[in-house]
């Protein structure tokens, strides 16, 4: 392994892409970051100084939402997500490394679910080699975790925080610092709230707002002002959770611009978000 270049034949993001099997080829290895970081095609993103809404190239909004970057359907423009064309969004645009689907996405449930948590230091390679790779690192100032509360009612620990610690451990110091590990961190999720996973988009968007958004603190906005920043999440469904930490960094943390990583995305009943109308996420 150590002298291959595992280099995927098609862009990242779509159903069975190669992106997808070379990752979770990765995660079944015991090797460090340096099997991880050649894995990703330079596909185009978004410059960070972009306006909410800026595409990340031409041929790749041609083929996916500039936004959530789901493959579109053939003929159509825009993404049936409501919340990519919603003029009232809180972050700019959200990448997500692979779909939530087959070996990796079995893992991810263990870890997530089943309290796994020697994953964490795979799933932090990977995290680290997507970032450098990508170049999201020079891109931004702080690259935090999208905040999980620990404690009664809530989770047993705070697993997208210890996928941030371990990719952290992967980096140079040089690009290391830009990841928050601090305590508390940039912002945290002060109660716990009811799983999005399985709900309707209606339902999902009303706990968001309802339940999600009261809870959400930026313990220290100097940390966060006038900066841009990038939240890690273990899955990406429809931006709902995303949007919420992004309106709280930028209305009490004062943050420049938010963008979104997560190591999955959630698949959407019929393939593409643009299939049909009633295109919507699957169970997860």
């Amino acid at each position: 392994m150590a002298g291959r270049r595992l280099v995927p034949r098609r862009p990242l993001g779509g159903h069975g892409t190669a992106p997808a099997r070379i990752a979770a080829s990765a995660l079944r290895t015991r090797r460090g970051p340096d099997i991880i970081v050649p894995v990703f095609l330079p596909t185009p993103i978004p410059d960070a100084a972009a306006s909410p809404g800026a595409t990340r190239g031409a041929a790749l909004a041609r083929a996916a939402c500039a936004v959530c970057g789901r493959r579109l359907g053939a003929g159509l423009g825009r993404c049936r997500n409501p919340l990519c064309a919603s003029a009232s969004r809180w972050f700019d645009w959200n990448l997500a490394i692979a779909e939530r689907r087959g070996p990796l996405g079995a893992r991810l449930d263990a870890y997530k679910y089943r309290g796994a948590s020697l994953w964490a230091a795979s799933f932090g390679r990977m995290l680290a080699g997507f970032l450098a790779e990508r170049g999201l690192l020079e891109g931004f100032d702080l690259v935090l975790a999208s905040p999980t509360f620990v404690g009664e009612g809530g989770r047993d620990r705070d697993h997208v925080g210890a996928i941030l610690r371990a990719a952290r451990d992967c980096l140079p110091e040089e690009h290391a610092h830009r990841l928050d590990v601090a305590d508390p961190p940039a912002v945290v999720k002060t109660g716990p709230t009811p799983r999005l996973a399985g709900r309707a988009g209606p339902e999902r968007r009303r706990i968001a707002e309802e339940l999600i958004r009261p809870l959400l603190r930026v313990p220290d906005p100097g940390r966060t002002r006038r900066r841009r920043l990038l939240v890690v999440d273990d899955v990406f469904t429809d931006g709902r959770t995303l949007d919420e930490v992004a309106r709280a960094l930028r209305l009490q943390g004062g943050a420049r611009q938010v963008c979104g990583v997560s190591l999955l995305r959630q698949p959407w009943r019929g393939g593409a978000s643009g299939d049909g109308r009633r295109a919507r996420p699957l169970p997860g």
